[in-house]
């Protein structure tokens, strides 16, 4: 598998990330973009991507606009994938409604490249219940397709909030990574390796541990 997630930054904050990204993109087919957890209409998200990738010489993003859309969808035809921040629990939803996550999770296993920013990298965790978005859909099944080693995911991280996951998470049987803004993984065969100008953490339950950039973790 191949798997970059974002920690929620945008332009300088994931320009590292990003750069590693459309290096690996190795053909000239273009990208999926999945915009889902915001709510439409989508054509300002794709002017928000392009402005992202368009220093970096790409632009070829393909965006779709609903769950309906998606399931018409022949990833063949893709590159990569690119799963947009947003709600998550309203992309969680998109995508279930779409029988897109099996289609994904195949996707990721047969080692093609997705990148999940912000909700996009949430789902892609065990249990999306590490994110402070409303629950706006009331859905009750939190699970997220666990493809980072049976961690959840934890983004926009700041120090200031250690105490406060620490109540949230503590003895839940959640262990998580908590990524600042500027902070990003890639995830390939087991190993994650930290980019980006900040640290990520680990929180166990019980223990908080720190990983500075270029530092790599087993899962």
């Amino acid at each position: 598998m191949t798997l970059y997630l974002s920690g929620g930054g945008c332009g300088e904050d994931s320009k590292e990330l990003d750069k590693k990204f459309i290096k690996e993109i190795k053909n000239k087919k273009p990208i999926l973009y999945i915009p889902l957890a915001r709510e439409p209409p989508y054509k300002s998200c794709l002017n928000w991507i392009k402005s992202n990738f368009l220093p970096l010489e790409f632009h070829n993003f393909k965006m779709v606009e609903s769950a309906e859309e998606l399931k018409n969808i022949n990833l063949e035809d893709y590159s990569g994938i690119y799963i947009g921040g947003g709600n998550t629990y309203k992309l969680l939803n998109e995508l279930k409604s779409a029988d897109f996550l099996q289609i994904l999770k195949k996707f990721i296993e047969s080692n093609r490249i997705v990148y999940g920013g912000s909700a996009g990298a949430i789902i892609l965790g065990k249990n999306i219940s590490t994110t402070n978005d409303k629950n706006v859909i009331k859905i009750k099944d939190f699970s997220g397709l666990n493809e980072v080693g049976n961690f959840s995911i934890y983004c926009h991280y700041n120090k200031s909030e250690k105490k406060n996951v620490e109540r949230k998470f503590n003895n839940n049987n959640i262990s998580i990574i908590a990524l600042p803004e500027k902070v990003g993984l890639i995830i390939k065969k087991g190993k994650c390796n930290i980019v980006g100008k900040e640290s990520a953490f680990i929180f166990n339950g019980e223990n908080w541990i720190e990983f500075p950039p270029s530092k790599e973790i087993d899962l």
